[in-house]
């Protein structure tokens, strides 16, 4: 059913053809704002003329009548909604001058003045609050919109409860940024509620409704005066119809986007932690330590000033590592140390004259409970915590390095991987003590080994490397391999590397975030659509990371922290058919029926230059790649991970067979392989109808 204005029209998805429907008082109808196209709850379309009535859908004579209605409403009734209550089989209608429901059963329209059936809604409802629109959600919630446009308020009425909840709260300030009208409530194919309209796109988050829209200057979001429609399709794909254009967002999800303000002072994240409590610490270098509590009311985050007012240097953070006592070190700039004490929330501030003032790069802690912290100026110590106050001869040095200490981790229970800027990657004995393995340019390694940023294990003969370039390490022989990744190889730096509950590993950098599935070894690049971190400038590359003990993952940028679950990004839907969109041959595209003809293709020898074009249009399979192959010229499969024209240049005479598929990160491929026959005539050969 489609509405252009005023007029209306069934299509023939088949057919294409388009007829006219009729309807009454279409005569009467000048606005095009006065009548819209509806289904209620039971997938019936009706046809509303907002203030006049409702008309529903006959297919038989395809016409809206009121006599098609399932109800009989009284005439004085302005109607401005029809909303269909299928567990207590009724029709609720919202009016200019009233509001009740038509019941199935006693085939009577009720309302406050006549409230013979006891209904708790309508009694609980003020008389002298007019309802401007109302929408039952799965969860037998009745959103009920009161008043008119920018006086509008909200409410939110558990019908399975019989009361009324403060889940609209969330809504109450839907009207801070000026004038908004409602349009409509949407229930989303994941069961989320979604209000759209003029100045208004919001959804339910499962604690309030969350707002889409975002500012002009911002990076994320959608920007519009007015939404006219929601739509989820079956993949899930959130496509939202707006006055500045078609948007679409691969689902709604749950993710925490924190953005720090830098009018006062700059906040470049670098480091992250989670305490026993699991909130997550988030180490900046500007503003001291910032604390991430999920409270009730959303992601709340707080400076943490015990630390920060400790002295200057404590607003500049390079690391933060928990102990096994419940205690907190955070190293800072110019050789601080703070020991912070959870439970008493205590914060002592340490100088070491040992340190000799570097700035304390990284701290982490072994299975032992021992923390090794490794300084600026390449020297690395180990401390014992106890309960003992701490001193100088706390620290023993164990070794210098003679480089600056970036990063540092353990590769399994004995070895401790460390990264010297310029130089590359060092391992040593945590037992010992002792330097074990230089992964360095003067041995002979590759010069990107010198910029490494981090080491990840995967298991047992794989780590990956993050750096300028992405490599791998066998942590058995310490091979490093710089072509591992081969054709996948992520774009851009590589800063910070994790690893998920499911075997992938996430990969951030100055191209944004990316999944590997190491087993296919598939890149999957995610962007804003995927509520992602986007690399909008310099000030949003993802540096930092952390697995949170939920599963969540955590990435950490200059001025932004998105905390995402990757559980939600996890696709295991088979890849679609590839479809063959096109077929150029001397520059000049082919009829679209001829490549569907039972023969296949036809090309005279003297036109044997080529081109074949396809896709596989799935929104929701990020990670997918194409493989295809034309049989008489090779055997073997070649990836693409973008589809594109393939092109074929003075092919020898004779019978091809071009196949093409879809593979998606799991390695699973298309329910079948595309095919398309291609004949080649001889030079002494004249094909009847062929194209010259």
């Amino acid at each position: 059913m489609i509405r252009s204005g005023t007029r209306l029209w069934t299509l023939d998805a088949q057919t294409s053809q388009i007829t006219p429907v009729n309807y009454e008082g279409s005569g009467e109808v000048y606005n095009n704002s006065k009548i819209w196209l509806k289904k209620d709850a039971s997938g019936n379309i009706f046809l509303l003329l907002t203030g006049k009535n409702c008309q529903y859908f006959n297919d038989s004579s395809s016409s809206f009548s009121k006599a098609n209605n399932p109800f009989v409403l009284p005439a004085n009734l302005q109607v401005m909604d029809i909303v269909e209550d299928r567990r207590k089989k009724r029709y609720w209608v919202v009016s200019r001058n009233d509001f009740g429901y038509w019941d199935q059963a006693t085939r009577k329209y009720y309302n406050h003045a006549a409230n013979t059936q006891s209904d708790l809604l309508i009694k609980s409802m003020p008389p002298h609050i007019p309802v401007a629109s109302l929408f039952i959600d799965t969860q037998n919630r009745y959103w009920i919109q009161t008043g008119s446009n920018s006086s509008a308020g909200f409410l939110c009425y558990n019908g399975d409860q019989n009361r009324f909840t403060t889940e609209a709260t969330g809504l109450h300030n839907i009207g801070s940024n000026g004038y908004f009208e409602v349009y409509g409530f949407k229930q989303l194919k994941d069961s989320t509620p979604a209000l759209y309209g003029l100045n208004c796109f919001r959804a339910w988050d499962q604690q309030s409704f969350k707002e889409f829209r975002a500012p002009v200057t911002h990076p994320y979001g959608i920007q519009f005066n007015s939404v006219e429609d929601v739509f989820q399709s079956d993949d899930g794909t959130l496509w939202v119809a707006t006055d500045n254009g078609l948007y679409y967002t691969s689902r709604v999800r749950n993710n925490i986007h924190i953005i720090f303000s830098q009018e006062k002072a700059r906040a470049s994240i670098s480091s992250l932690f989670e305490d026993s409590n699991e909130d997550l610490w988030i180490g900046t270098w500007g503003k001291g330590i910032l604390v991430l509590n999920k409270s009730k009311n959303g992601p709340r985050v707080t400076p943490l000033e015990k630390i920060n007012n400790l002295g200057s240097n404590t607003r500049y953070i390079w690391t933060i590592c928990g102990d096994t006592r419940n205690q907190i070190w955070i190293g800072c700039n110019e050789g601080s140390l703070v020991q912070y004490h959870l439970q008493t929330q205590r914060a002592v501030l340490h100088q070491p004259p040992i340190f000799n003032g570097s700035a304390i790069r990284q701290i982490v802690k072994d299975n032992q409970g021992k923390l090794w912290i490794g300084l600026q100026d390449g020297r690395l110590f180990k401390h014992a915590p106890s309960p003992e106050p701490v001193h100088n001869n706390s620290f023993k040095e164990i070794l210098s390095l003679n480089g600056l200490i970036t990063r540092m981790g353990f590769l399994n229970d004995r070895q401790l991987w460390i990264t010297v800027i310029n130089r590359g990657i060092c391992i040593v004995d945590i037992h010992t003590g002792k330097l074990i393995q230089s992964l360095t340019v003067d041995k002979g390694l590759p010069g990107f080994i010198a910029n490494a940023r981090e080491v990840l294990p995967v298991n047992d003969t794989l780590c990956l490397i993050s750096g300028e370039k992405a490599g791998s390490l066998n942590p058995q022989n310490f091979r490093v391999n710089y072509n591992w990744f081969a054709g996948t190889t992520p774009s851009g730096s590589i800063f910070t590397l994790q690893k998920d509950l499911y075997n992938n590993c996430w990969l951030g950098g100055s191209n944004g975030i990316f999944k590997l599935n190491t087993a296919t070894r598939t890149i999957t690049k995610f962007t804003q659509q995927d509520e992602l971190i986007t690399i909008h400038n310099n000030s949003y590359v993802p540096e930092r990371s952390i697995q949170l003990r939920s599963g969540w993952l955590a990435f950490g940028g200059n001025q932004h922290l998105v905390i995402f679950n990757p559980a939600e990004y996890n696709n295991s839907m088979a890849p679609p058919r590839v479809s063959i969109t096109g077929f150029q041959l001397n520059g000049r595209y082919l009829p679209e029926d001829s490549l569907s003809l039972p023969g296949g293709i036809a090309v005279p020898y003297e036109h044997r230059i080529f081109s074949i074009e396809f896709a596989a249009i799935n929104f929701m399979q990020k990670g997918s790649c194409c493989e295809y192959k034309l049989e008489g010229l090779n055997d073997d499969w070649i990836s693409l991970s973008t589809p594109t024209a393939i092109n074929y240049n003075f092919l020898p005479n004779g019978h091809y067979r071009f196949l093409v598929r879809a593979k998606n990160e799991l390695g699973q491929y298309s329910p079948a392989t595309t095919s398309l026959r291609i004949y080649i005539a001889p030079p002494s050969g004249k094909l009847p109808g062929s194209i010259c």
